[in-house]
């Protein structure tokens, strides 16, 4: 999902129902990070996965197994 779609636009439902109809899996990357824009907000009702952590423990790593 572009970092410039908004969660009130239900486009991560729209894209995650797409993505599954051609036999994919749905996982948000870094869900917890820090960077402008990078925060997700499209929450994980829709998602098959999400991922923990990847590469060098961080802090928005934490976040994200706590959530686990």
């Amino acid at each position: 999902v572009d970092w410039r779609y908004r969660a009130r636009e239900n486009r991560f439902g729209r894209y995650a129902h797409q993505v599954r109809r051609a036999g994919g899996l749905v996982v948000p990357a870094h869900p917890h990070a820090t960077c402008i824009g990078c925060n997700w907000k499209f929450g994980l009702a829709e998602a098959d996965a999400v991922e923990v952590w990847n590469g060098p423990w961080t802090p928005d790593d934490e976040v994200a197994l706590a959530e686990w």
